[in-house]
């Protein structure tokens, strides 16, 4: 956490992408714990995580974390008796627990945007009374009924002429390619009603301010074109300023990586432990290596001038330039950017021009790599040395 907070010293703005993941041990018989998944027909453990990030899109490190076991219970007859307990008892309470802690994190002296998916779409979390440093920025999942309106919010929001339009950049995936997409922009103040179940006398009517983005013009092997509709605590008078926090929104994706990284390179899920708290011991180790590699990977791509030697020891980055070269490596130490195209290439990169930026997977295999590499190099670099 103290390096956390060092690498946010400097930034008066800190995204905090939120997302919930599901970790499934199904073949792990003897693991304890465990609950029923999405699915129902497999079980695991829950993993909820925030990740400060700066506008850029760096991973500046992990905020919040938090490991539990869903109820045993499934069917429409226990989901209807879970909405009857306390909001402490819900685990939908987890992102109010997310901002509780990122209110503790970060100083009063700069803003946090929790960043959350439609999963964090619920009243009480809007009605949470924040710091007024900590903001929201959620995509909203019901069409609720809007104070003294007769039309619902995503009908208010989508009406009338676009207010301006942008490009967001959306990360390939495993049916995509990495693509711009054209998007147009729509901003209204709503006042969103308070929910039948809740007494009117206890709760008020909320206002926020919706933005509506749009995918216009949608290539033809697009199946899943673009349409967010985004609420934010944030006040939002310009399409300047909902441009904005559409850009913003759109680095919510790298709390997804992170998840990816814990699963396909830390591979968490094919831990063998017998408890759920020996699983949390592990991921708090695991947490600190997924965000190391998210954090390099990005950097290197935000600020890919700078040097390597600032996040890798001259040992790393001569032995790999050597195993690479063949040769001696220069005085000057590579750009990060070079460098981490070098510890991706260990990994089975090919870095063709069509290829574009490695990703988190090749680079992870790379760095496992990287580790042997200047382990060797350092306990022969006499030997090396000699042999010119």
């Amino acid at each position: 956490m103290n390096e956390t907070l060092e690498k946010i010293k400097d930034e008066k703005l800190v995204l905090v992408p939120t997302d919930i993941t599901g970790l499934n041990y199904f073949t792990h018989k003897a693991l304890k714990g465990t609950g029923p998944m999405r699915s129902q027909r497999s079980k695991g453990l829950v993993l909820a995580s925030s990740l400060a990030v700066d506008k850029k899109g760096t991973p500046l490190g992990l905020i919040f974390q938090k490991l539990w076991g869903r109820a045993k219970e499934t069917g429409l007859e226990a989901r209807v008796e879970r909405k009857k307990l306390p909001l402490e008892k819900r685990e939908s309470y987890v992102w109010i627990e997310a901002v509780k802690k990122i209110e503790n994190i970060i100083p009063e002296d700069k803003t946090a945007i929790m960043i959350g998916d439609r999963g964090s779409d619920f009243y009480d979390l809007f009605d949470y009374k924040r710091k007024p440093n900590i903001e929201l920025l959620i995509r909203a999942k019901t069409n609720r009924s809007l104070h003294n309106d007769n039309v619902k919010l995503f009908e208010r929001v989508a009406f009338g002429k676009a207010d301006g339009m942008t490009l967001v950049n959306v990360p390939r995936s495993k049916k995509s390619k990495a693509r711009s997409a054209k998007v147009e922009i729509r901003l209204k103040q709503v006042e969103i009603s308070v929910p039948l179940q809740k007494s009117k006398r206890l709760f008020k009517p909320i206002v926020l301010y919706a933005i509506e983005a749009k995918e216009v013009r949608i290539p033809k092997n697009v199946s899943n074109p673009i349409l967010w509709r985004l609420i934010t605590t944030l006040p939002v008078k310009s399409i300047t300023e909902a441009v904005e926090k559409v850009i913003w929104y759109a680095k919510r994706w790298l709390i997804e990586r992170y998840h990816y990284a814990l699963k396909s390179g830390c591979k968490v899920e094919d831990l063998q432990l017998e408890t759920m708290d020996r699983i949390e011991k592990a991921l708090a180790v695991y947490c600190l290596i997924a965000w190391r590699l998210l954090f390099l990977t990005y950097r290197s791509r935000n600020n890919p001038h700078e040097s390597c030697e600032k996040h890798f020891t001259k040992d790393e980055w001569a032995s790999c330039y050597m195993f690479l070269n063949k040769r001696k490596p220069p005085n000057k130490p590579p750009s990060l950017k070079e460098f981490i195209v070098m510890i991706a290439q260990l990994g089975g990169f090919l870095s063709r021009k069509s290829d574009g930026d490695p990703g988190v997977k090749v680079i992870w295999r790379g760095l496992k790599r990287l580790e042997d590499i200047s382990a060797s190099f350092a306990n022969f670099k006499e030997i090396f040395v000699c042999n010119g």
